[in-house]
């Protein structure tokens, strides 16, 4: 015996009404998600044109006609929230786009029930399709790869119901939502609304999970991995790289509270930004990069000899230099020194690459600053480069 559709069709609306009302409020807590606000007016678009569905007549009603307008617009809210989630471009000519269509035909096109079944299910099965189509290709999260899957079969229905339209005319089908496929209809969208809806809810949290954990690693100033960030992600380098060279190089900036003092904390900030830009554009994709605090910074490097270490650390040093003599209009001509330790083995701990880089950093800074010296290695450290003028904090 099958439900009764106008009640699975008031059920959905109400279960509709409550989700657009839980998206709101989420959206308020978080209103970096504007996905959210555009999902949640999906589901208010999907809860009134619900209403009016019920109260319709016929298939040929104005009513039921601008019931279908409203589904459609909730659609493309739907989708427009997707990209919206996922950074991508959209028109918001695609919201008006299916109930222009729908409504367009149906208003001065005289065409029969099962037509009218198969031209709305095609325009639905375009939004669901597009809409799963840019969930899949998102972020890989996991709700939201579970909202890509949920969406998928809900266009496959669609156009299911569209290729079926003329059968479902001569199998019991009719006008009014007294009918079997009017049933299967509203038992459909009452699983695909409570399921997707609390998905979407469960993928903006998941987001705002990541987003949350990806600052408490990492520094706000910078965009590099703070001292917790680095460490736990050296470690993990480190045990992978078990075999094969590691090394780990730390770097100072020459007299920064000097700079601070005299030019002002913005432009100290400035010097900070410029030095990290320094280190990714000399390291190589997987290399670990951190700011242990203040003016400090740490990379952790897989497969680089103790020479290779050092050469990089220098093209570091005097890249920086390069690029960072005049900040924001004042002239300012900062410097680095560095310390290296490395094991070509990769048996060595974190915890004791970075002692000996440390001592390493320190013979820099006692033998006159702007220089790279490699743990244990003998002998006084390297001159500062010649290009170097007027150098009042080295």
């Amino acid at each position: 015996m099958l439900l009764d559709p106008p009640t699975l069709f008031a059920s959905s609306g109400i279960i509709s009404l409550v989700l657009s009302g839980l998206m709101f409020l989420s959206w308020r807590q978080d209103r970096l998600t504007n996905a959210l606000l555009w999902w949640s007016s999906a589901t208010l678009l999907g809860s009134v044109g619900l209403i009016v569905f019920i109260l319709s007549g016929t298939a040929t009603s104005t009513a039921r006609e601008v019931g279908n307008a409203l589904f459609l617009f909730g659609y493309g809210c739907s989708f427009v929230a997707s990209c919206r989630f996922n950074g991508r471009p959209v028109s918001l000519a695609t919201l008006f786009a299916g109930p222009f269509a729908w409504l367009s035909v149906v208003w001065f096109v005289e065409i029969g029930f099962a037509a009218r079944v198969t031209y709305v299910s095609v325009l639905f099965a375009v939004y669901a399709t597009a809409t799963a189509w840019v969930l899949w290709r998102g972020e890989r999260l996991v709700f939201q790869r579970a909202a890509a899957i949920v969406t998928s079969f809900q266009a496959l229905f669609f156009w299911a119901r569209a290729a079926s339209g003329p059968a479902i005319f001569m199998n019991g089908g009719d006008e009014t939502l007294q009918s079997i496929w009017a049933a299967i209809i509203g038992i459909e969208t009452l699983i695909y609304v409570a399921v997707f809806g609390f998905i979407v809810m469960a993928m903006a949290k998941e987001r705002g999970d990541i987003v949350n954990r990806r600052a408490a690693f990492s520094d706000s100033l910078t965009g590099v991995a703070n001292r917790r960030g680095f460490l736990e992600a050296a470690e993990q380098l480190a045990a992978v790289s078990r075999g094969a060279p590691f090394a780990v190089m730390l770097f100072d900036l020459d007299m920064f509270k000097t700079i601070n003092d005299r030019h002002g904390h913005q432009v100290g900030d400035t010097v900070l930004i410029k030095f990290c830009e320094a280190i990714k554009a000399e390291v190589q994709d997987g290399a670990i990069v951190g700011r242990l605090g203040g003016e400090e910074f740490a990379v952790a490097l897989a497969g680089l000899g103790i020479d290779q270490a050092e050469l990089l650390a220098d093209r570091i040093r005097l890249r920086f230099a390069r690029s960072c003599v005049i900040v924001s209009g004042r002239v300012v001509e900062p410097t680095v020194s560095a310390g290296i330790s490395a094991d070509p083995v990769g048996m060595e701990s974190l915890v004791t690459l970075l002692g000996q880089a440390d001592a390493a950093l320190y013979r820099a800074k006692a033998a006159g600053r702007n220089r790279v010296v490699v743990a244990g290695r003998a002998g006084a450290p390297g001159r500062p480069p010649a290009l170097r003028t007027g150098d009042a904090f080295a």
